[in-house]
This record gives structure tokens, C-alpha cells and sequence, in this order.
């Protein structure tokens, strides 16, 4: 949010305490409204990230280890639609 007079950037802190623009002290908040209507989503791009090597790899076993209960309930999906539909296409194909 911008001031009216100035053209002051405000931060948050200063938009939810509706605190004077410190450049033209003069010029409230009052005047342009609720402090909720002009805090918006900002977009975040992450350039690097630094990470040890022993971080990785714990990282790694743990993400392996998480897989496991995700393929068990695939398999149980996979065996269930096996049965089913080799019940209902060998129902079928004795007629």
C-alpha cells in the first residue's frame, strides 16, 4: 500500500497499526481504508538452498521408507480390480 500524498511504500507492521507515512508525517492511514484489503499473496522464487550431505541422504531414507504404506495400498487397489474383473470377464466368457 502506497501513500496518497507521497507515494511511500508502507510495510505490513505499519498497514495493521495504521501508522502515519513517516515521510510527509501528515498524511493517516484513516483515509484509505481497511488495512485487510491491501495485503496480497507475493511470489517467492527459491534460487539455492544449501544441504549437508548427511541431510540429503536421512532426507532420502525417509522418503523411501514414507513410499512403502503408498505401494501397499496400490497393490491392494491392483489385486482387487484383478479379481473383480477376472470374475466378471470369466463369468462372461463361460456363457
Amino acid at each position: 500500500m502506497k501513500c496518497d500524498d507521497c507515494g511511500y511504500e508502507f510495510t505490513l507492521k505499519q498497514i495493521q497499526a495504521e501508522a502515519e507515512c513517516p515521510v510527509c508525517a501528515d498524511a493517516t492511514m484513516r483515509h484509505v481504508g481497511a488495512a485487510g484489503d491491501y495485503v496480497r499473496p507475493q511470489q517467492v522464487v527459491v534460487v539455492d538452498f544449501q544441504m549437508s550431505f548427511n541431510s540429503m541422504v536421512w532426507f532420502m531414507v525417509k522418503a523411501a521408507l514414507a513410499s512403502i504404506p503408498a505401494l501397499i495400498i496400490l497393490a491392494v487397489i491392483g489385486a482387487l480390480l484383478t479379481i473383480f474383473f477376472g470374475a466378471f470377464f470369466g463369468v462372461l466368457s463361460k456363457m
